[in-house]
């Protein structure tokens, strides 16, 4: 569950009691070389800055927008790469704006990726974006703040909260300018970005490794068990 779930759960029935318990994430993570994804691909990739997005091809993603604030960027050093399967007809709309915008030699539909693949690009990625019109967690978002990845994020993701009050990456609003002004801010620093994925993977390991998240269940368990009501992260019952 999500802050945003939890809220609008509270919202429909006020008298339920509910625990804030993550998703879990395994800590430390696979040890990928870097540069294994980039020589799979290398035409588009070659000497570019690799932004990245792993989501499922569908509108509420928000991936239109992300492509339009590539073209913003009006960067031939910028790459991007939509890894997943989803809508054939959204993915086809998506190609069309691609074509539309000139943007054919610097975006990579690769479909689905699992396993050693997935490592492999957040591995060659210099950020990560999900600008999603409403996304309840953020699986995705916290593999790559694990990998070390900045991230830029709408504030429709559940996890916006945490990411803002980690400064480990930039949070905007699900508008193409600003996702745009974003990439921008970090794709021009190498220190920020390196400054942000390092909090992004301090964030992942405090409160979305397994031992947290095991350790937050355990206790919902025990506090339903003896009658002592909900737990919240902070391990704060109600």
């Amino acid at each position: 569950m999500s802050r945003g779930e939890q809220a609008a759960l509270t919202r429909l029935r006020p008298s339920v009691s509910t625990a804030l318990v993550p998703l879990g994430i395994e800590m430390p993570r696979p040890n990928v070389p870097r540069g294994r994804f980039r020589a799979r691909h290398g035409e588009i990739l070659r000497n570019r800055k690799l932004v990245a997005s792993i989501c499922r091809i569908d509108p509420i993603k928000g991936l239109d927008l992300l492509v339009e604030a590539i073209a913003r960027l009006s960067r031939d050093d910028v790459a991007l790469v939509l890894a997943g399967a989803g809508s054939p007809e959204h993915e086809a709309a998506l190609r069309g704006q691609v074509q539309k915008l000139g943007l054919a030699d610097r975006v990579l539909f690769c479909g689905h990726l699992d396993g050693s693949d997935r490592a492999a690009l957040l591995a060659d990625a210099e950020l990560f974006v999900l600008p999603s019109h409403h996304e309840n967690f953020g699986l995705a978002v916290v593999e790559a703040m694990a990998d070390g990845v900045p991230v830029v994020i709408s504030d429709q993701v559940g996890i916006e909260a945490e990411v803002r009050r980690a400064q480990a990456g930039i949070v905007t609003r699900c508008d193409a300018a600003e996702v745009a002004d974003g990439l921008k801010k970090l794709l021009e620093s190498q220190g920020l970005r390196r400054e942000m994925g390092e909090r992004g993977r301090a964030l992942v390991e405090r409160e979305f490794s397994w031992p947290y998240v095991a350790k937050q269940l355990v206790e919902l368990y025990r506090s339903v068990l003896d009658g002592r009501g909900r737990v919240d992260p902070g391990g704060r019952r109600g």
